[in-house]
């Protein structure tokens, strides 16, 4: 009788044991199947972002070829939360200084410097340029090995622990920039900018944890562009009665800057003005009714118009836009620069760059929104009107 009680309390033991090991199987398993489960969801999200994306850039093209220099005067809500399927998409851009963060629509690459195509004089005017940056840039892109004042040729690039040859050719992407001598990324991108991304870094410069200066904050990137060419129409441009003549153009005209859309810190690069004609031009732009393609307001605003008439223009052929997509349920996000072309129908997009491992440069509560299935958040602040 002793003996059958032990065998059967053995047998609960074993039993018991056996129990618990096939749960502890089920719950491992249960744990891989859910982490499974979660990739698999992230992995469809990213695709489902990056087919998005894939969408405005094809909305991009699309508005640009309709409405060219127009794109310009939309209104934000035009570029804001557009929804594809589920998902959304957003064309960002940078705000030059405006506390209102971010903003939304097209850049104009005619509305910048043109590195291949800038004086001396207009590469020092830029904020946070130094001698010795411009001197560079120029020794850079020209076609010789001579040292320029203040300049770096093969002497110094084949004296760095990397050796590489000065080009001696334009610059083929902004990003060129950081093979420079002197040109670091805290200046090219701004010191704020892998802490805060396009969002400016207001925060940051708040708290004191970063420069302050807003210019340099923002670094010269946004400032900067190797694209800006228009296609040759036989007429070159005028300024106005008084103002500049007309006259033949035997070649496309390269680094002109569109004085209906460039910023303050671009005007200002314009040989010969100070701030006051900035101001000026500024003012006259923002009161005048600005039609894409005429700059006949430019001669009341400044008695410097027919200085500055071969260095501007009116009309725009690239653009470049920040696209930044969502899925529907805010698991993923894929952001993307691109630069388009459209000297030509259709346009195309001549350069693209995924910019997604820098972050998301938004607020947070887009994604907050998202995730908790409440939907697309409202924007963080009254979007803007039908002008820039």
């Amino acid at each position: 009788m002793r003996f059958h009680t032990t065998r059967r309390g053995s047998i609960l033991i074993v039993t018991t044991c056996i129990c618990f090991m096939l749960a502890g199987m089920v719950l491992v398993f249960c744990r891989s199947m859910r982490v499974e489960m979660l990739a698999s969801a992230n992995q469809v999200a990213a695709v489902s972002a990056s087919a998005i994306e894939r969408g405005g850039e094809q909305f991009a093209l699309a508005i640009i070829d309709q409405q060219k220099d127009q794109v310009f005067y939309n209104a934000e809500s035009t570029y804001y939360g557009v929804q594809v399927g589920d998902g959304y998409f957003f064309l960002l851009r940078p705000n030059y200084g405006d506390d209102m963060l971010p903003s939304f629509g097209f850049v104009d690459e005619a509305g910048k410097v043109n590195i291949n195509t800038a004086t001396l004089e207009m590469l020092l005017r830029l904020p946070g340029m130094t001698d010795d940056l411009a001197a560079a840039i120029m020794d850079w892109r020209d076609p010789d090995s001579d040292i320029s004042n203040f300049g770096a040729e093969n002497e110094y690039y084949l004296s760095l622990p990397q050796p590489y040859y000065c080009k001696n050719a334009d610059f083929e992407a902004v990003e060129e920039l950081l093979l420079v001598r002197g040109a670091v990324a805290e200046l090219v991108y701004g010191q704020n900018y892998l802490a805060q991304g396009m969002l400016g870094g207001n925060q940051a410069a708040q708290s004191g944890m970063f420069n302050t200066d807003p210019a340099l904050a923002r670094g010269l990137f946004d400032l900067l562009t190797v694209y800006s060419i228009e296609p040759n129409t036989g007429m070159g441009a005028t300024v106005g009665a008084g103002g500049v003549a007309g006259g033949q153009t035997t070649a496309p005209r390269r680094g002109l800057i569109n004085v209906n859309t460039a910023p303050r810190d671009v005007l200002f690069c314009l040989p010969g003005l100070e701030d006051s004609d900035v101001n000026n031009i500024l003012s006259a732009r923002n009161s005048a009714s600005v039609t894409p393609g005429d700059i006949s307001w430019l001669a009341n605003a400044t008695p410097k118009a027919g200085a500055i008439a071969q260095f501007v223009t009116g009309s725009s052929y690239q653009y470049s836009a920040y696209i930044l997509a969502v899925s529907a349920n805010g698991r993923a996000f894929k952001h993307v620069r691109v630069v388009i072309d459209a000297r030509t129908t259709p346009a195309k997009i001549v350069y693209r760059k995924d910019m997604t491992d820098q972050g998301w440069p938004m607020d947070q509560e887009t994604l907050r929104s998202l995730r908790a299935g409440r939907g697309l958040a409202a924007p963080s602040r009254p979007l803007l009107g039908g002008t820039q």
